[in-house]
């Protein structure tokens, strides 16, 4: 089987998961020594393909910047970036509208979100970073930490859930 063909019927088998929902395509970790190119050129070629079938496709990068570097996404729509109260977190925004010009990745929006450890009267920073979109903050929430410690699937929080709400509302602000 030629590669390509080969690569794509492993992901199929071994990473795709498939709801009535959402599909889920996890790669995994790297849990080998050396260089991540492949893996990366990998994703670059099949990302864009898998996207043509869905109405919406979205890449969760937990290395962030690092992502970015790697070119994995080159056009995107909306960069969501989940932010917790620091300075690094702040620098960050802008090295990521250096980095993505620096590199010809190309967005429409980047959204900002404040994460749970932010108080209320700290998130003026992010709403003055210029070429962003500050949509609100996501509260600390018990059943969010409860459903976790007992894996228990988030799609089944209520949606008395605070943090259910203001995600909603998130994503309703930027047109979602």
């Amino acid at each position: 089987m030629p590669l390509p063909q080969k690569i794509e019927y492993l992901l199929q088998m071994s990473c795709l998961y498939e709801s009535d929902h959402f599909d889920l395509l996890s790669i995994g970790v790297k849990w080998t020594q050396g260089c991540y190119c492949f893996p990366n050129e990998i994703l670059r070629v099949i990302l864009p393909e898998l996207a043509k079938s869905y109405p919406v496709t979205i890449v969760d990068s937990p290395g962030g910047l690092e992502h970015m570097n790697r070119r994995i996404a080159t056009e995107i729509d909306d960069l969501f970036v989940v932010m917790d109260p620091s300075s690094k977190a702040l620098r960050n925004v802008e090295r990521l509208k250096h980095i993505s010009a620096e590199l010809n990745i190309t967005y429409k929006n980047i959204y900002l979100v404040a994460n749970h450890r932010f108080h209320d009267n700290r998130v003026e920073p992010l709403q003055q970073i210029e070429g962003t979109t500050y949509l609100g903050r996501v509260p600390a929430d018990e059943q969010v930490q409860e459903y976790d410690w007992n894996n228990q699937s988030l799609q089944e929080l209520p949606e008395s859930s605070p943090a259910l709400q203001a995600v909603w509302e998130i994503l309703q602000q930027a047109g979602y």
